[in-house]
């Protein structure tokens, strides 16, 4: 897989050192997502939901916070509750109204 990507040395391990689990030996049902983000996660869940094996790849060691990961409109809001994922249940805070600025330029909305 390594080199096939052009990355790696093509004896299985990624550019950065670290064996991929993707070889044709392995099982072919597993189902890889690459990405751990939103979406990463959300195919990932609906996936095993399904009865599917998968691995979920991310390139990041830790986890990194981001202005879209951090604020979720009603309908990813609603997309999470489908997957069994309440935002209020884990933490989330909804919000009455938000203003943003950026130099002179300023928005709200509620």
């Amino acid at each position: 897989m390594g080199e096939a990507a052009g990355r790696g040395g093509g004896d299985g391990r990624a550019a950065l050192g670290l064996p991929l689990p993707l070889e044709r030996r392995g099982d072919p049902r597993v189902i890889a997502v690459i990405g751990a983000g939103p979406a990463g996660c959300a195919a990932a869940i609906a996936l095993a939901r399904a009865g599917r094996r998968v691995l979920l790849l991310e390139r990041q060691a830790a986890a990194r916070e981001s202005v879209c990961g951090e604020f979720l409109g009603a309908d990813a809001a609603a997309a999470l509750a489908a997957l069994g994922l309440h935002p209020a249940a884990l933490g989330g805070v909804p919000l009455a109204r938000a203003r943003v600025g950026w130099g002179r330029r300023e928005a709200g909305f509620a």
